[in-house]
């Protein structure tokens, strides 16, 4: 692999030697990882495919042996629910999606402000020492 820019700027000879030897190093620990974790459930003949990084649908992976089941996050959180023996339902946060643009950015900047005038009732905002 040549890699010779990022951004704008040329790689020195030696930040390209740095950076590749940290590629094959990562690429190494996921083949560890892989074989470590997966390796009974996949085909030594689909090694190859896996590891040039082809992009597989759903049903082929489940096919190759890359992931044991399909479908959607209600499915998992039910396969995680039952996997903890768990008796209450669990409760799922998600991050939110970060959003782009100026308009967005200076959202994102007042949000919090927005919402901690929003959560803090008035008899909580008297509670609260201020430094």
């Amino acid at each position: 692999m040549n890699i010779s820019f990022i951004g704008k700027r040329k790689l020195t000879e030696k930040e390209q030697q740095l950076l590749q030897k940290l590629i094959d190093e990562t690429f190494e620990d996921f083949k560890e990882k892989l074989i470590s974790s997966r390796g009974n459930k996949i085909q030594p003949n689909d090694l190859d495919d896996i590891y040039s990084a082809a992009i597989f649908s759903g049903k082929q992976a489940k096919r190759i042996g890359l992931v044991d089941e399909l479908g959607d996050k209600e499915k998992a959180i039910e396969k995680l629910s039952s996997l903890l023996n768990s008796t209450k339902p669990l409760k799922i946060c998600q991050k939110a999606e970060k959003k782009t643009g100026l308009l967005s950015g200076l959202l994102t900047e007042l949000s919090p402000k927005i919402l901690i005038n929003v959560k803090i009732s008035p008899q909580e905002l008297q509670n609260l020492k201020l430094n």
